[in-house]
């Protein structure tokens, strides 16, 4: 804890329960009144954290003369709690607390107790599949066998032992391998993806994919490394744009946790993250008025470990809601998701990571921009500049700026000439190269910005104007719904108002 306000921010956040498990456990240990509890009383109190008001609140008490100290402690035992308080709220962590305690029966040499939580343990990692943690366990066993075993038990006991570790062993290097490949294409997926040029993404998706376990599910042994398979694949088809194979490896990698549905509590990020990409990925490819009441109701599902936790989870939901109705053009409500989205859920938006948020208001800028509010396009549009701080997810920034670009010469802010264009062509290039489907918007946009009266349409804009039909395939697997909407509803009206 190096910042005092620390203990501050973890305090007021408590729950209720938090707080009262909190001075159950202190209070148990000292039957009077303590020093962790007046301290945390006081803390509590403050709306804002204030040390000096603080320290002469507490001056009457031996202890403020080590506050520092007391403070540091104080945080310490709210941690210690809050571990014990989770424990039990997954498999990992009952294990955990299981292993703990043989390690304290070892070491007082109650080495059969010891072995039967063990057992307890093991008994949970067998049920979900949790191996790296069995082959855990089984170095704990390992160390027993001395001195649980006789000179006739020991031999077979050996044998046995070695043939069940081996055969872990085996499938926790095979899972390992796919966390590693995984943890590679997801890191330079939401990175380089995101701020570099998508050549350099190309090469190392060929490079993953490339690898002997991805060129069949059969190599995938167990439940973790068969949903990282099929995320491995979709997020390689995503980078690709191929947004027909995304769907079919979504497809496949939610039949998995269909098929073992206790697999999302133990395996609970994996399957958020995996649920917020197929939602995301369901919604922009059009499928989402069959899919979506299946994955709002999983999304649901899901408990929450904290009140900042359900605060992001109602947060997702709510975006979500959003979304569909952006996609649908079904306006009605949707200024009230807008409000929650940006008012009730401040705190949760701010726990999000910078570029969620970005996309967040960047979808709420094309709202905006459906509705033909470009005042409040461009205040959203300078809103997600403060927040990206400069950088931008270029696939984002490059749809933000040819908003930007329609917006003032919407609103006749300034003129634009041939220069201001070719400045933001480049700037745009700058961050990624553009499929033929994007070069062609832009193209039209520029066309159009300085469109002469002409008595016939140039072929740019009937070439676009085939392109923009709305049962043209290639626009639907090449070039994401919201974002088409954008150049797409604009350019189709100005082309029907000018010819």
């Amino acid at each position: 804890m190096k910042d005092p306000k620390d203990l501050h921010r973890i305090i007021k956040s408590l729950s209720k329960a938090e707080k009262r498990h909190f001075k159950l456990c202190v209070n148990s240990v000292h039957k009077n009144e303590n020093n962790y509890t007046i301290l945390f009383d006081a803390i509590d109190a403050q709306e804002e954290y204030n040390e000096n008001k603080l320290l002469r609140k507490l001056k009457e008490y031996p202890f403020s003369k080590q506050i520092s100290r007391t403070k540091y402690l104080l945080y310490e035992q709210i941690l210690k709690v809050l571990r014990q308080f989770y424990s039990t709220h997954s498999e990992h962590g009952k294990i955990g607390a299981l292993l703990n305690s043989a390690e304290v029966l070892f070491y007082k040499t109650f080495y059969h107790q010891a072995l039967e939580v063990l057992k307890r343990a093991k008994k949970i990692a067998i049920a979900n599949e949790l191996f790296g943690l069995q082959q855990e366990i089984m170095e704990r066993e390992k160390l027993l066998l001395p001195y649980l075993e006789n000179y006739k038990t020991i031999k077979p006991a050996i044998s046995n032992f070695l043939n069940s570790y081996e055969r872990i062993a085996q499938l926790v290097k095979t899972e390992n391998e796919y966390k590693a490949l995984h943890t590679k294409a997801r890191l330079y997926y939401d990175t380089l993806l995101n701020f570099h040029e998508s050549s350099q993404v190309d090469a190392v998706f060929s490079e993953i994919m490339e690898h002997r376990l991805m060129s069949q599910e059969s190599n995938a042994t167990t439940f973790l490394s068969q949903v990282l398979f099929y995320e491995i694949h979709f997020l390689n088809a995503n980078s690709r744009s191929n947004f027909a194979r995304v769907n079919y490896f979504g497809d496949e990698m939610f039949s998995l946790w269909e098929a073992k549905p206790a697999m999302k509590n133990v395996f609970r990020d994996t399957f958020s993250r995996q649920l917020r990409d197929y939602t995301f990925c369901k919604i922009s490819s059009g499928h989402a008025q069959r899919d979506i009441p299946q994955l709002l109701n999983e999304w649901k599902s899901i408990k929450p470990f904290s009140k900042e936790e359900a605060g992001i989870l109602s947060l997702e939901i709510d975006t979500i809601h959003f979304l569909l109705q952006l996609v649908n053009k079904s306006y009605s409500g949707i200024e009230t998701i807008c409000h929650l989205i940006k008012e009730d859920h401040l705190v949760g938006l701010e726990n999000l990571p910078t570029s969620q948020q970005v996309v967040i208001f960047y979808h709420i800028a094309v709202y905006h921009f459906m509705k033909k509010d470009y005042a409040k396009v461009i205040r959203q549009i300078k809103q997600i500049a403060e927040i990206a701080g400069g950088k931008l997810r270029p696939h984002i920034l490059k749809y933000v700026k040819l908003m930007e670009l329609i917006v003032r010469y919407e609103l006749e802010d300034e003129e634009i000439d041939d220069k201001d264009i070719l400045r933001i062509t480049r700037h745009l290039k700058s961050f990624g190269k553009m499929g033929r489907i994007e070069e062609m918007l832009l193209s039209s946009v520029k066309k159009l910005i300085n469109l002469p009266l002409l008595d016939e349409p140039p072929m740019i804009l009937m070439e676009l104007k085939k392109l923009l039909e709305t049962d043209h395939q290639i626009i639907n697997y090449n070039l994401e719904t919201i974002n088409q909407q954008i150049i797409k509803v604009w350019v189709k009206e100005k082309i029907s108002k000018e010819y």
